[in-house]
């Protein structure tokens, strides 16, 4: 499944698909990660800050983010030319993190929307 995930470059376009197979409570979940991002999951702190770079409103509470603030932005500005870029932000319980990603240096992090708490956004200038 890891594999499928970064492979796609259009989350929204299957979310209910990616919605239910992250939500599912199948063991050894786990393995969609390679052994180094297993470990740098792992290694992450109880609660972790995490970004999604973003443009439209609608696409604020997607399911993939990253912990790199700067990647966010890259992201947000990827394909800026209707939308201004905007930086979305919360916290999350390392609990709530389904799993890490790291194949395209992009410190991945695959969150359900419904765990979002609190998410604050801003434009970047």
């Amino acid at each position: 499944m890891g594999k499928f995930w970064t492979d796609s470059e259009n989350i929204f376009q299957n979310f209910k698909i990616w919605r239910s197979l992250w939500s599912s409570r199948r063991p050894l979940r786990q393995l969609a990660m390679d052994a180094e991002e297993q470990a740098i999951f792992g290694g992450l702190a109880e609660t972790v800050t995490i970004y999604r770079g973003y443009q439209y409103n609608a696409s604020m509470r997607g399911m993939s983010w990253t912990v790199d603030r700067d990647r966010a932005i890259w992201f947000a500005r990827r394909f800026a030319r209707r939308a201004a870029p905007k930086l979305a932000t919360v916290t999350v319980a390392r609990s709530k993190i389904l799993a890490y990603f790291d194949g395209r240096n992009e410190s991945e992090v695959v969150v359900l929307p419904r765990d979002l708490k609190q998410v604050t956004s801003a434009p970047i200038a």
